[in-house]
């Protein structure tokens, strides 16, 4: 027990150290208060180290694939640490990235758009860490596509849904993203509830927000039947028992699934909500969580989920300023959307 206690007290060492090199919460307000896009970049190179040699004349996409590749070398750094077991629970948890190059890929397909720049973001993440699907970027057509992707975790979902809509033609991008999105999280779950409470717990609720969240998308978007709605969830109730699931469902509109939640721990998130925050207010009720999880040291794998989800949010804010700075906003707009 002390071997292993030292090991992940050196382990929580390094997600600190590295948590320290980013950009603190005064520096994305800083960021925010530039005076335009331009300058932002600049702020950028001065302040992160690994972006100090990036273009002075890059675009947003240009920021994105400099940030990918910071999170794929954080991804290099924690796998070197850990042990067998929590390097097949990263795994889960980091093929979320693999959903997404997959995701972007079919909507090339889908679309016959041009999404060159986009496409070559994905080409950095299959060379480095999803080498099993590399090239996957250069596929033209259905069957290339699941040539590419056969030694994927995804790889039998998708093809049994190419059969059951008889030809890429007929197929829903968005119904793809919600298979997949099950998938993961059932999966991530699975693990998390075999290996340890806290980290079941972190993935647990995230997925009952994102179920919450789904459902009002769903009824505010789409109309669609109850029990297609339900459907599209994903099938685990961790503090949201399957009847208040189905109340959220059946709820007229947002006023409804708010005082259907009261009854809920998650009452605090949506008790002074307007309905355009919702999902801001979830982020930020995650982003806390996580937070004061990563600060507690705890000597368990939660540590490096916890360190993974809020750089995330980091990159996600960055982004979120950079478009901001671009198309113009007015710079109180653009501290609304920071999630902190």
């Amino acid at each position: 027990m002390q071997l292993s206690n030292l090991r992940y007290s050196n382990i929580n060492a390094k997600l600190k150290g590295m948590n320290a090199k980013g950009l603190n919460k005064k520096d994305i307000y800083d960021l925010a208060k530039q005076n335009d896009f331009s300058s932002a970049v600049y702020f950028l190179k001065n302040e992160l180290e690994v972006l100090k040699n990036i273009n002075e004349n890059s675009d947003r996409i240009m920021i994105e694939k400099e940030l990918d590749k910071i999170t794929i070398n954080d991804i290099y750094k924690i796998e070197r640490v850990l042990n067998q077991k929590e390097k097949e629970i990263f795994d889960k948890f980091i093929s979320k990235y693999e959903i997404n190059c997959i995701k972007e890929v079919l909507k090339n397909l889908n679309n016959n758009v041009d999404m060159k720049k986009k496409l070559e973001n994905i080409d950095i993440w299959t060379k480095n860490v999803f080498k099993h699907i590399d090239g996957i970027t250069n596929v033209d057509t259905e069957d290339e596509f699941l040539a590419k992707i056969k030694k994927s975790l995804y790889y039998k979902l998708i093809k049994k849904y190419f059969e059951e809509k008889d030809g890429f033609e007929n197929i829903s991008i968005n119904e793809i993203e919600i298979l997949l999105d099950q998938k993961y999280f059932l999966d991530l779950f699975k693990v998390a509830k075999e290996y340890d409470s806290n980290l079941e717990n972190l993935i647990g609720e995230r997925i009952d927000l994102l179920n919450i969240i789904w459902i009002y998308r769903m009824k505010k978007n789409y109309n669609i039947s109850n029990e297609e709605t339900e459907s599209k969830l994903i099938k685990v109730n961790y503090k949201l028992s399957k009847k208040m699931i189905y109340e959220l469902i059946k709820a007229n509109d947002f006023e409804e699934m708010r005082k259907i939640l009261k009854d809920s721990c998650y009452w605090k998130i949506v008790e002074n909500t307007k309905e355009n925050e919702l999902e801001k207010n979830i982020d930020k009720y995650l982003y806390k969580k996580y937070e004061l999880e990563f600060s507690k040291s705890k000597y368990n794998i939660s540590m490096v989920f916890c360190y993974m989800f809020l750089q995330e949010i980091k990159m996600q804010n960055i982004i979120i300023i950079l478009e901001g700075l671009n198309y113009y906003m007015p710079r109180s707009e653009i501290e609304r959307k920071i999630i902190n």
